[in-house]
């Protein structure tokens, strides 16, 4: 009697395992469910801050036509002479073209180069382009002392044909093209501006 009631028993737990282990069986088919939530990644943020190119600190922080941070390998130009850096390569051909919206956007104000107590206007009347700087003057009669004596004022001006740096004098060679006039660190520089000045008027760069 005692086995004919222990082999129901024994049957109902056989069946008790075989159904847990057919439900683990389904479950390990089952693909989890998958997570549509994106992944954090880290963030650097880009530090803008002036540099130094030579003994002069750039006037802005970071550039002015992409805004990325400076790069010190690429030659700076001038406003007022002021220091301009700039991200990449690309970027001073755009910005030397008319660098007053550039600056205005970032709110960088420069001294009009004849009366430095004054703030040039960015106003396309009061600039002056000499060589491949720029220059902005608070009134008419700033601009009108420049223009008669623009050496006095100008400072370390870019050969635009051998880009280097170098200060002009009355005797320097020069010639017009365009609505600027262009001074020359040597007659070399400047007969080969002669020949194409389509090709040195603005900024060069080399990738």
């Amino acid at each position: 009697m005692i086995a004919n009631r222990t082999i129901p028993s024994l049957v109902l737990g056989w069946m008790l395992l075989a159904g847990s282990a057919s439900a683990s069986q389904d479950s390990a088919k089952t693909p989890a469910p998958v997570s549509h939530t994106p992944q954090q990644q880290p963030f650097y943020a880009p530090v803008y801050k002036k540099q130094m190119y030579g003994d002069a600190l750039s006037i802005n922080d970071r550039c002015p036509v992409k805004h990325g941070p400076l790069n010190m390998r690429i030659r700076p130009s001038y406003v007022n002479r002021q220091t301009v850096g700039y991200c990449c390569h690309g970027c001073p051909p755009v910005f030397t073209e008319d660098p007053a919206p550039f600056l205005e956007f970032l709110k960088i104000k420069v001294p009009d180069p004849v009366d430095p107590r004054r703030v040039a206007s960015y106003d396309p009347k009061l600039r002056v382009f000499l060589n491949q700087e720029t220059y902005f003057f608070a009134g008419p009669d700033t601009k009108k002392r420049f223009l008669a004596d623009p050496l006095r004022y100008a400072g370390t001006l870019t050969d635009p044909v051998s880009q280097k740096p170098f200060t002009a004098t009355q005797l320097s060679p020069h010639m017009k093209f365009k609505d600027r006039t262009f001074y020359f660190e040597s007659d070399l520089t400047e007969r080969q501006f002669a020949l194409a000045p389509q090709n040195y008027a603005t900024r060069r760069e080399a990738e």
